[in-house]
C-alpha cells in the first residue's frame, strides 16, 4: 500500500510578491512600481555606504520607522483588504493604512522640505566667498522633485490598480505619510545642531560617517579638494626626483 507524505503548505514572500491579470500590460508595469519602496530603500542604503552622509542615514531610520508606525496602526485598526485580496492571495494581512502610500510620501515631503531648506539655507564661513558658496544643483534638485512626486503617484495607483488597496486606505496611507514625514523632517532639522558633537564620536571616526550639510555645493568641494590632493601628490613626486 502506497504511503503518502504530508506536504507542508507554501506561502509566498509577501514582500516581493506581486500578482496582475495575466495579458495586462498596464498591470504589469504597476506592478514594478509596487515594488519601488523596497528599490528606494536598498538605493538608499547603497547612498549610505557610498557617502557616509548623517542625513542620508537620518532618512533611512525615518523610513524605516515609518513602516514600523504603518504595521503598528494596521494591527490596531484591522480593517481588511478589498474582496480582490483572494485573487492576490493578500487577505492575510490588513490594508489600513496603505504601507506603500506611507512610504512614498514620507520620502517625498522630505524631499520636498530638504530642496527648500537647502535653497534658501544662508552661506556660512568659510565659504561664503567661494566657488563653493553657489549651489550649482538647483536643476539636480529640481528633476528630483520632478521625479518623486510623480513616482509616489503612480506606487499609490498601482496598490488600487491591482486590487490591494481601496481608495481610502490609500488616502489614509498618504495622509500619515505627510504627518510622519513632516514630523521627523522637523525632528532631523533640530538634531543637525548635535551633528558636529555626534561627527567627534569614535563611532563616526570608525565608520567615516559625516555631516556636509554646511557645505553649500558639496560635490564641487570634494572635485576641487582631490583635484587639489593630486596636484600636491604630483608636486611632491617631481621634488623627489
Amino acid at each position: 500500500m502506497a504511503s503518502f507524505q504530508t506536504v507542508p503548505n507554501k506561502v509566498a514572500f509577501g514582500l516581493t510578491y506581486v500578482r496582475y491579470t495575466e495579458h495586462d500590460t498596464w498591470g504589469e508595469i504597476l506592478a514594478f512600481f509596487t515594488l519601488a519602496p523596497i528599490l528606494i530603500h536598498t538605493g538608499l542604503f547603497g547612498a549610505l555606504l557610498a557617502r557616509r552622509e548623517m542625513c542620508t542615514a537620518m532618512l533611512l531610520v525615518g523610513l524605516t520607522l515609518n513602516e514600523v508606525i504603518s504595521l503598528v496602526l494596521k494591527k490596531l485598526i484591522q480593517e481588511p483588504r478589498p474582496e480582490t485580496c483572494e485573487f492576490l492571495e493578500a487577505c492575510g494581512s490588513f490594508g489600513m493604512p496603505s504601507s506603500h502610500a506611507q512610504y512614498v510620501i514620507f520620502l517625498a515631503t522630505n524631499v520636498t522640505l530638504a530642496a527648500i531648506r537647502h535653497k534658501y539655507r544662508k552661506v556660512q564661513p568659510p565659504f561664503l566667498h567661494t566657488p563653493f558658496a553657489v549651489n550649482r544643483f538647483d536643476n539636480v534638485q529640481l528633476l528630483l522633485l520632478l521625479l518623486v512626486w510623480p513616482l509616489a503617484c503612480m506606487v499609490i495607483e498601482s496598490r488600487m490598480y491591482l486590487g490591494y488597496h481601496n481608495a481610502d486606505q490609500v488616502v489614509k496611507g498618504s495622509l500619515a505619510g505627510l504627518f510622519f514625514g513632516s514630523l521627523w523632517f522637523n525632528l532631523e532639522a533640530r538634531l543637525q545642531a548635535f551633528y558636529p558633537a555626534f561627527q567627534a564620536t569614535k563611532f563616526c571616526r570608525t565608520f567615516f560617517l559625516k555631516d556636509s550639510s554646511h557645505i553649500p555645493n558639496a560635490f564641487a568641494y570634494e572635485y576641487a579638494s582631490c583635484l587639489k590632493a593630486q596636484s600636491q601628490r604630483e608636486a611632491a613626486t617631481k621634488k623627489a626626483e
